[in-house]
């Protein structure tokens, strides 16, 4: 499969790179590096940025990734993405004759692309990793090395879930030795205080119950605390390492839309996502996008699925 891979970019020389929608540090990471890599091999590469990129990843991303009008490439990466309906308002069939998907969300069975390589590892960084190590070679620069460290730290959480072993240890240890710059990784942790002001505002409404645990956040909310998206989104981060709690689920609502994540170090919330159209992994998972007229309804049906796995 790597091999297959390096074959296409040889036989490239303008490539772009896509990843889903509001995308994650993995998704940020990973195509920053991909996208460095192959300017150091001397492509005409671009990552090409969608919409809705986090703030704290803002300085990271500058205004030549943005894609031209008809713009067509040799080559397209699509990374991180278990489906092209994560990308909106560009048709990844338009840009490049010749598409290459790399992921570590293996549960969506849909093979995308004219190569697909799926692997259930920590993150799409770890893939990324591992192709650049095949190329012959390859010199790691710090801003590569910074950029998947990037990748990993984000969906492991800080090296905490999704089988921290000896493997993605190794590996970070590898990126510090080529020059990863902890100083970038330590300012995109920083917070601002829009973030205190949602955890006052939003916390208090965290309902609990036989070991399940929701929090509804309403974008009014969001925006009287001059807060975001991805701010609310991290909240999940504050309640999965709760004892008392074995499955949360973080719930953003903007009126009949809504925008779910859940998280359980015991059962596969994977499962529950994917009856609502969502997905992930066994661990966390998500749906971009639900829409119903009563959440309340909705979040009993939600609980009694969860509460048939426990």
């Amino acid at each position: 499969m790597i091999q297959n891979i390096i074959t296409q970019i040889n036989q490239s020389h303008k490539i772009g790179i896509i990843s889903h929608d509001s995308p994650d540090g993995d998704a940020i990471g990973s195509s920053l590096a991909l996208n460095q890599a192959l300017l150091q091999m001397g492509k005409d590469s671009k990552f090409i940025v969608n919409k809705n990129i986090n703030e704290s990843y803002a300085s990271l991303v500058q205004s030549q990734h943005n894609l031209k009008s008809n713009e067509f490439f040799d080559l397209l990466f699509v990374l991180d993405c278990s489906g092209f309906d994560r990308i909106k308002n560009i048709s990844c069939h338009s840009l490049s004759n010749f598409i290459i998907c790399i992921d570590h969300h293996t549960d969506n069975g849909k093979l995308m692309g004219d190569i697909c390589w799926r692997e259930p590892v920590q993150s799409t960084g770890v893939l990324i990793y591992q192709l650049l190590k095949a190329i012959h070679n390859f010199e790691f620069s710090s801003y590569i090395s910074t950029m998947l460290f990037l990748s990993i730290k984000t969906d492991t959480n800080n090296f905490t879930v999704f089988n921290p072993n000896f493997d993605i240890f190794k590996m970070a240890s590898e990126l510090i030795a080529y020059h990863a710059d902890m100083n970038i990784i330590q300012e995109l942790d920083k917070r601002n205080l829009s973030y205190v002001n949602l955890i006052r505002k939003t916390l208090p409404n965290l309902i609990y119950r036989d070991r399940i645990a929701y929090l509804i956040i309403d974008k009014i909310d969001i925006e009287r605390c001059n807060s975001n998206y991805t701010e609310a989104s991290r909240l999940i981060e504050l309640l999965e390492n709760i004892k008392e709690i074995t499955v949360i689920y973080l719930i953003i609502k903007n009126g009949n839309k809504l925008s779910i994540k859940a998280r359980s170090d015991e059962i596969d919330v994977c499962k529950i996502m994917k009856c609502y159209g969502g997905g992930g992994h066994k661990n966390a998972a998500g749906i971009s996008k639900y829409y119903c007229k009563n959440i309340y309804k909705f979040i009993e049906e939600l609980i009694l699925k969860t509460k048939s796995i426990l």
